[in-house]
Parts: structure tokens; C-alpha cells; sequence
């Protein structure tokens, strides 16, 4: 087993240097600034925990954040050809959450139950909390330019590294699988074609698992 004592200050620079050229990037592309806001807080938090990692473990968090952040772009240009719009099959859940979203921050009701006992969210909708959180993010966007779609897109790929963080440190405590072959295995999970296409949508699977 490697041992983990963090990385050094040459190593931390490389990392924080990679995923900081993402972010600029991909805000860039986004044009938004409320992306770029919610980058350098979310970066930041992940930042933190790839610090106190093994540096292999940190190039693959970099490496996936990475992809993913390729998939949400490829998704919505590919959508945006096919179907005019940036949504699975030009509008399902995505939108509806989108849409729900913007009437929740519209009543300015941030409680999923009250937003149910208001019908702003039908009573029989079985997944009220996404919306909600939708419309903070709306709220967060309001601040600086507006909401994007990109917004929910590009924090999923955030979610996703630190779902792979817990994995990592839940095989560590409970299994006896080498570090390698831990890397692996959060390789092999992470880099499903089917968990980042619906890791680039506005759907609810990656933070629920989260």
C-alpha cells in the first residue's frame, strides 16, 4: 500500500495549474459568469481534498473532472444539433426540472414540503428537493448574470469526483485492495460512457448518489 502524506508543493501546483486552466476554459465556453463563480467555490472545495491525497489519486480526480466537463459539452452541442434544444430528446426531465425550478425561485420557497402544500410543485411529484435545488442555483445565478444550463451540467462533474472521493476512502477503510488497484476500479466507474452522459444532463442521478 502507498502511503498517503498529501502532496508536495511542486505537486500541488500541478494539479491546482490543471484544474484551474479547466475552469477558465470552461467558463469561457459556458460565457457565463455565474459558471465561473460556482467553479472557483466547488474547485476550491475539491481542491482542498486532492491535496491531501496521493498525487496518482489527485491526476486521476484532475482526469475525470476533465472528461466530464468534455461530456457535458459534447452532450449539449449533440443535443442542440439533433433536436435544436440542449435536452435529452429536446426536453424530458431536464427541462421539467429547469422549468419547476424557476416557479420554485419565483414564489421564493426553498422547502420542498411547502413548496408541495402551495402546489407550486404537484403533490404528487416524487422528486421535489431537485427542483429546489434548481432554484437556489437560479438564486446563486441572479447575483452575477443570470442561470445557464450549463450551471446544474458542470457542478454534476463536481459531484461526481467527490462521489468518487467517498468510493476511494470507503474501499480504503473496509477492503484490502491495493491503492492501484483502487485507482482502477474509481477509473472503471467514473469513466462509464452511461455515467457521464447522464452526468451531463439536468438530471438528479449524481446528486442523489451523492
Amino acid at each position: 500500500m502507498e502511503h498517503n502524506t498529501g502532496l508536495s508543493t511542486n505537486q500541488r501546483i500541478v494539479i491546482a495549474t490543471g484544474f484551474v486552466l479547466v475552469i477558465i476554459l470552461s467558463s469561457i465556453l459556458t460565457f457565463s459568469l455565474s459558471v465561473f463563480i460556482m467553479q472557483l467555490i466547488l474547485g476550491t472545495i475539491t481542491l482542498y481534498f486532492c491535496f491531501i491525497t496521493d498525487y496518482k489519486t489527485a491526476k486521476l480526480y484532475l482526469c475525470i473532472f476533465s472528461i466530464s466537463l468534455i461530456f457535458v459539452f459534447l452532450v449539449f452541442q449533440a443535443n442542440t444539433l439533433y433536436y435544436g434544444e440542449p435536452y435529452y430528446i429536446g426536453g424530458s426531465d431536464d427541462l421539467d426540472f429547469e422549468e419547476l425550478g424557476q416557479k420554485v425561485y419565483s414564489h421564493g420557497i426553498y422547502n420542498p414540503s411547502k413548496a408541495k402544500e402551495y402546489n407550486i410543485i404537484r403533490k404528487d411529484y416524487i422528486a421535489p428537493a431537485f427542483p429546489v435545488y434548481i432554484a437556489f442555483l437560479i438564486r446563486f445565478a441572479e447575483i452575477f448574470d443570470g442561470y445557464s444550463t450549463y450551471l446544474p451540467r458542470i457542478a454534476n462533474a463536481y459531484y461526481l469526483v467527490w462521489i468518487c472521493m467517498i468510493v476511494k476512502y470507503l474501499l480504503a477503510r473496509y477492503t484490502r485492495l491495493s491503492d492501484k488497484k483502487i485507482r482502477y476500479s474509481l477509473g472503471f466507474f467514473a469513466f462509464m460512457p452511461n455515467i457521464q452522459y447522464i452526468n451531463s444532463h439536468v438530471f438528479r442521478d449524481t446528486i442523489n448518489l451523492l
